[in-house]
């Protein structure tokens, strides 16, 4: 006896934390801007603007499991989300997974984005696998400009500069490729 009431008691609770679980998560209609921007969380990145109806852009840190995003692409998506009990801290308070592509549309060729970073800026910018690559993202320069300065960020912008703004101008050129056209200090 004491058996079957254990049973019924364990398939209560299974069935209660299953069923709050699924209160908690929502699915929703999201615009993915077509540029990262440099945010902070666990350290600097690049993060993804997203905007619900009705709503201003907001920056979020963290991934969209099942969606790969690409530069020079603006991205309608249906994602669900859910709460994270005890997230990382500066980390995301919410899971979110891609449930479809509603859309995408590629940006025109020439298209500028201007992305600006403060703080340590010495890994901004770093060479692997034949190209420059912008926290992980890679990028060419434009031949009239000198990429690899941008390595030695301690040699152009001395002490106690390095700490302070600095400006990249990219424009797309297409097949989700940007090109570096301008770069240089904030004042």
């Amino acid at each position: 006896m004491k058996i079957f009431f254990a049973s019924i008691f364990f398939a209560l609770c299974i069935t209660g934390c299953a069923g709050s679980g699924e209160q908690n998560r929502k699915t929703k209609i999201v615009e993915i801007e077509s540029s990262l921007y440099p945010c902070y969380g666990e350290g600097l990145a690049l993060c993804m603007q997203v905007k619900e109806e009705g709503k201003s852009y907001r920056l979020i840190n963290g991934e969209i499991a099942g969606f790969n995003y690409t530069f020079g692409h603006t991205y309608m998506l249906e994602i669900e989300e859910t709460p994270i009990v005890n997230p990382p801290q500066d980390g995301s308070s919410v899971a979110r997974k891609l449930v479809r592509i509603v859309s995408k549309i590629e940006d025109e060729i020439g298209k500028e984005y201007k992305l600006q970073f403060s703080g340590d800026l010495t890994s901004v910018v770093t060479f692997d696998d034949q190209k420059y690559q912008l926290l992980g993202y890679g990028f060419n320069c434009l031949s009239a400009i000198d990429c690899s300065n941008l390595l030695e960020l301690h040699s152009i912008f001395p002490p106690p500069k390095i700490q302070h703004n600095l400006f990249l101008k990219f424009q797309y050129a297409g097949n989700s490729e940007l090109v570096l056209v301008a770069y240089g200090q904030l004042n």
